[in-house]
């Protein structure tokens, strides 16, 4: 009967001592991102600059990065216009200046965010998931690190402002 027992104490002591020692690491990790705090309207698009490069837990594991597993949105869209918006985010690795280049080029990857004229709206993380589309894509166009959003309106004309303190969650494994 002790034989049995001290394999698996011993298999347990030996896997504990490589984790320790760095041999095997490996998990999940989450990045925060805040954004917002832009305006976008039919004729003068704004957008953000996201470079998950700067964190640190990023730069932690950069090199180690195994897959992109999930990203979630925490969102605050004001519409400053006289009707109403359904707000949507578009991400791109490619600068655009011009709304058409945004619909035509870039990845939606969050729709149906109804706004009523001159109210505000959030969305939470785990809300989020419910307006959240082209996943894949997304998963990996935030691989590379570096890319764009933008805050827009599925009509027009529109006038929408992504709130400062919206959010951004990025969830990755990583390990050797």
């Amino acid at each position: 009967m002790k034989r049995y027992f001290r394999r698996p104490l011993g298999m347990a002591v030996l896997a504990a001592g490589l984790m320790v020692a760095g041999c095997i690491v490996s998990g999940q990790f989450v990045v925060v991102i805040v954004w917002g705090g832009f305006a976008s309207t039919d004729t003068s698009l704004n957008k953000e600059t996201v470079d998950l490069t700067t964190n640190s837990t990023w730069e932690e594991h950069k090199d180690e990065i195994q897959d992109i597993i999930d990203v979630k949105f925490k969102v605050t869209i004001k519409n400053n216009a006289g009707s109403a918006a359904t707000g949507e985010v578009y991400v791109s690795t490619v600068l655009y200046t011009t709304l058409a280049d945004v619909r035509a080029h870039a990845t939606r990857v969050l729709h149906g965010i109804s706004v009523a004229p001159g109210a505000t709206v959030t969305i939470g993380f785990d809300e989020s998931a419910a307006y959240r589309e082209n996943l894949d894509q997304l998963l990996s166009l935030v691989k590379d690190g570096k890319f764009y959003l933008y805050g827009i309106a599925e009509n027009t004309p529109f006038n929408i402002e992504i709130m400062s303190g919206s959010q951004l969650l990025v969830t990755f494994s990583a390990g050797k």
